[in-house]
């Protein structure tokens, strides 16, 4: 009686296992999360640029990211400061800009890749293979 117990239960896991999504169950999480460089600012009615642009190279994605802030009101940080990311592979150019309270307003893309910024944690950005 064990033996057809025993031989029933295997059979029904073998097909378990079987039919299991195993891309799902051994998949790694496709999302990856990359801090911003520092920001090149930008002054009106001055010297233009206040540093040199610092760019973050993630060889994972073959991208490159810079960022750059505008300043509306001359040194003084406000709400309505434009800042502006890229993000560039080869030939391709993603542009993404943003005000402290505005949405992000996305020009360009890189194919096969899927790039978001946070609305809270404007610092940071995500990466995704689409």
């Amino acid at each position: 009686m064990r033996r057809k117990d025993f031989i029933r239960n295997m059979s029904f896991i073998g097909a378990g296992l079987s039919l299991a999504p195993w891309n799902l169950a051994t998949a790694n999480s496709s999302i990856q999360r990359f801090r911003l460089p520092p920001a090149s600012v930008h002054i009106p009615h001055g010297n233009f640029a206040t540093a040199e642009i610092e760019k973050l190279t993630i060889s994972e994605f073959d991208l490159e990211c810079s960022t750059q802030v505008f300043m509306r009101n001359g040194i003084e940080q406000c709400d309505d400061d434009l800042t502006i990311c890229s993000f560039q592979r080869a030939d391709e150019l993603l542009t993404v800009c943003f005000t402290a309270n505005g949405k992000p307003l996305t020009q360009g893309q890189i194919k096969g890749l899927e790039v978001g910024i946070h609305a809270l944690d404007r610092d940071s950005f995500t990466v995704r293979k689409a």
